[in-house]
């Protein structure tokens, strides 16, 4: 857990325009020693292993996630755990160093023989797409078209009130 830690950590560091790297995993799939880790640093009371690294105070911090297995809010997690596949999460407000945050992530699951054991994913606040590359291809970042042209050409508060006022549902396959 500590080697995922250094490269989350790392790359976070590394890529400043970015709020936050992390991962999900499933009930002792990384390990199987989550009852090792009952509410240690980036784990929750479950002991799954849950990092959240990101900036959110200012400077780099690390958080367990939350909400993961919450329908809604969780689509972070659910969605690529359900569909088996990359994608880009739409704009959500999400608790980041004790605030809530309008962000969006782009989140891949992890499969294991043919099952997802996890997911791993960035998040932008969305007040700092121009900052995270979302104009400049090499970047590293890929958007989805329609998502890129809305999130680089609109304020936060039209995306608040595009997208904030949605509801989610788990058994939508395209929620928002």
């Amino acid at each position: 857990r500590s080697v995922f830690d250094s490269i989350l950590r790392t790359t976070l560091e590394q890529h400043a325009g970015y709020l936050g790297f992390w991962s999900v995993w499933e009930p002792n799939a990384l390990d199987g020693r989550d009852h090792e880790f009952v509410n240690r640093s980036g784990h929750d009371d479950t002991g799954r292993y849950i990092p959240f690294w990101n900036r959110g105070s200012g400077s780099i911090a690390l958080e367990p996630n939350q909400y993961y297995e919450t329908p809604g809010v969780g689509e972070f997690y659910l969605r690529p755990r359900r569909e088996g596949r990359e994608t880009v999460i739409e704009p959500y407000e999400y608790p980041v160093a004790g605030e809530s945050r309008f962000i969006t992530t782009q989140v891949a699951p992890i499969i294991v023989d043919g099952r997802c054991v996890g997911a791993a994913g960035l998040d932008i606040a969305v007040e700092d797409i121009p900052s995270a590359g979302a104009d400049n291809p090499q970047s590293g970042v890929t958007w989805e078209s329609h998502l890129q042209k809305l999130l680089a050409s609109a304020k936060t508060e039209e995306l608040r009130k595009k997208f904030g006022s949605q509801s989610w549902s788990s058994k939508d396959p395209n929620p928002i």
